[in-house]
């Protein structure tokens, strides 16, 4: 069972995610629920994750840390994300969504399969 959807030029791609109402979203975030924009637990560090849309070397990794940076009303928390193509990339940890090491495995073996190996970096 595949996790990503191949689309009809062969690319890969998140399946499509439902998010929540923006105001129990922003609920959620200020009583500090925890939940991300899908109204699923937020990332932690060492989870494996991707953002929605094109999936690639560049958008699928796996969280390394977290930092904080100051916004009114409420601070942003980015997400350091160490990526398949061993860049490191701070992301909105909101829009993040986790995903089981197979499904990053899939990604790896559909560059392997093209020909483009190269594009993986990262040693785990």
């Amino acid at each position: 069972m595949s996790f990503f959807d191949v689309t009809k030029t062969g690319r890969l791609k998140a399946p499509k995610r439902k998010s929540i109402p923006h105001d129990d979203f922003i609920k959620a975030y200020r009583t500090k629920n925890e939940v991300n924009v899908f109204g699923d637990p937020r990332v932690q560090v060492g989870d494996y994750v991707y953002t929605t849309g094109s999936i690639s070397a560049g958008t699928v990794g796996k969280v390394i840390g977290f930092s904080e940076i100051p916004c009114s009303p409420e601070p942003m928390i980015f997400a350091e994300v160490e990526l398949l193509s061993g860049d490191i990339k701070g992301q909105h940890s909101e829009y993040l969504v986790k995903c089981p090491y197979e499904a990053i495995q899939e990604v790896k073996d559909f560059y392997i399969n093209d020909g483009r190996p190269s594009r993986i970096k990262v040693t785990w």
